[in-house]
């Protein structure tokens, strides 16, 4: 009779309790058995961004700080980005080289200029990267 009344009375506070919990964790199980599986779909994506804030000076040449971030998931190994600064007629173009950029990794370089550098006047062009 118990068994009859209860079932009438729908489920307690602690049944709820724990199916949400089950649920919760089943969903966090399978989230996490997919995610190698999501990640492995983010090819690697490099975004190089110039601080010109904190551009300085020394003996007639400037250095550029540049943010190099890779916004994909697989890692990029000898990645090579050549900037370009301008002014007027004057063209000057470095390289630089990141040995290993890690899914989601950002690496910080310098890049040396004798044309000043400033929001307008520099590109930053992929030339490319290795797949390890």
């Amino acid at each position: 009779m118990s068994t009859k009344r209860r079932q009438r009375q729908g489920r307690t506070a602690a049944e709820w309790a724990t199916l949400a919990a089950s649920v919760v964790i089943v969903g966090g199980l399978l989230a996490l058995a997919g995610l190698p599986y999501l990640q492995a779909q983010l090819p690697a994506s490099i975004v190089a961004t110039p601080l010109f804030a904190e551009v300085r000076q020394e003996s007639g040449t400037y250095y550029l700080p540049v943010d190099i971030e890779n916004t994909g998931m697989e890692a990029a190994e000898d990645v090579v980005i050549r900037f370009t600064v301008r002014d007027g007629q004057r063209e000057e173009v470095a390289e630089v080289t990141v040995r290993i950029l890690s899914g989601g990794g950002t690496q910080e370089a310098v890049v040396a200029f004798r044309i000043r550098p400033a929001p307008g006047n520099v590109e930053a062009a992929v030339v490319g990267y290795l797949r390890p």
